[in-house]
């Protein structure tokens, strides 16, 4: 429904969603079932998952074949994408909504629909709760379509600044794998063989026991609410974020239940070792414990913990080869301090890390922007498109 205490602007009228929008059916619509989604092929699928193509098929028969644009609207997921390519529908919960051109800009109609609020059934259907809306527009497609057009641009702003982040990702992944492994480029000279692979001479292979103390997190008492709410943070592997961060989102130790767990100083290496998540890091930026799903590295005097997080990133996922055989896995502490680390001089370390934080930093700077582009939309999609902010003097014929 309308949102309450809104005042209608001059111009605007109200229609339900039904009289906005047709659905195409299932059975005028053909779909492509998950299980034939490919790589690369003719046409692209549209489903209702996050991406915006979920895949490709090359079989013609599927091509939707009605009126473009259209919006597809996951009945699960409560995704909208604005769809104007040729394109094939996924199977599984994919609605297809063709907008009402004589009254309404299709691309105007979709930020409206983004903009709805729907409530969260599960993994139930939702277009029964589409189906209910009313929905407030200007009369005038002019003024849709600027309203459309400032919102267009901001989203492609996103998408630009998206692309800039997984470019440089893509250039860290490469920089890691030569710096972490074949040295600075022009340094080395003389390689040698060992059980990683070839890499420079004057390199040493050490197991994590070697480069440092290894620290078992554990949970205060939970009954005691002593042990709650104090300074000092708990973190957990949802806790463990993007580019070496720590999101905080759990709860903290106070000095009581610190006397039941470790503390571990600013500068541990923190890494999950149980199940779906293992080989997830962090670093800890001030004092702080961990539950027991997480073993913490100390780094030692021949390390640098920021060089220590960089090697494990790139090599995380062979954590899981350590795993023991059981329901969850598991990396034992015993078999996590057999981990194996490439570790070369103190200054290599250095001169390594500086590289590699200047390209976390550009990431950082990107995302920062991205974060802001995200908040500028979701303040202009709450503002012109209730008319609290006009783009045009209103006309009342389009």
């Amino acid at each position: 429904m309308a949102p309450s205490k809104i005042t209608v602007p001059s111009g605007w009228i109200q229609s339900r969603f039904t009289q906005l929008a047709a659905r195409n059916s299932s059975r005028q619509t053909p779909r492509a079932a998950k299980s034939t989604y490919q790589i690369r092929g003719r046409f692209p699928v549209v489903d209702q998952g996050q991406e915006m193509v979920a895949g490709y098929v090359d079989d013609e028969d599927l091509r939707f074949r009605g009126q473009l644009p259209v919006i597809v609207f996951g009945d699960h997921t409560r995704i909208f994408k604005y769809v104007d390519f040729p394109f094939v529908a996924g199977a599984d919960g994919t609605r297809i909504i063709t907008p009402r051109l004589d009254r309404l800009d299709a691309s105007f109609f979709y930020y409206v629909l983004c903009n709805l609020p729907l409530t969260n059934l599960g993994y139930s259907r939702h277009f029964k709760l589409l189906k209910e809306q009313v929905i407030w527009y200007p009369r005038c497609l002019h003024e849709q379509r600027k309203i459309a057009a400032i919102l267009s641009s901001v989203d492609d702003a996103i998408g630009k600044t998206r692309a800039v982040i997984d470019q440089v990702q893509v250039v860290k992944r490469g920089l890691m794998q030569e710096l972490l492994t074949r040295g600075l480029p022009g340094r080395h000279t003389r390689f040698k063989r060992t059980e990683t692979g070839e890499v420079p001479e004057g390199w040493v292979l050490k197991t994590v026991a070697e480069i440092g103390k290894v620290v078992t997190g554990g949970t205060p008492n939970t009954n005691n609410r002593a042990f709650w709410n104090g300074m000092i943070p708990f973190v957990a592997p949802a806790d463990l974020g993007r580019i070496r961060k720590i999101n905080m989102t759990g709860r903290s130790v106070s000095e009581e239940g610190l006397a039941q767990v470790k503390e571990i100083p600013p500068g541990t290496i923190m890494v999950t070792c149980i199940g779906a998540s293992i080989g997830k890091l962090g670093i800890a930026t001030e004092r702080c414990c961990t539950n027991q799903q997480i073993n913490s590295i100390i780094p030692g005097n021949s390390i640098i913990s920021e060089y220590l997080y960089y090697s494990l990133s790139l090599t995380s996922r062979t954590l899981v080869g350590l795993a023991g055989v059981t329901a969850v896995p598991i990396v034992s502490k015993s078999r996590f301090l057999t981990f194996r680390i490439l570790v070369p001089s103190l200054a290599e370390q250095e001169q390594i890390v500086r590289v590699l934080s200047g390209v976390d930093h550009m990431i950082d700077i990107n995302r920062a922007r991205l974060e802001t582009l995200t908040e500028v939309k979701i303040g202009l999609m709450s503002t012109l498109l209730t008319g609290e902010l006009r783009v045009t003097p209103a006309p009342e014929a389009a």
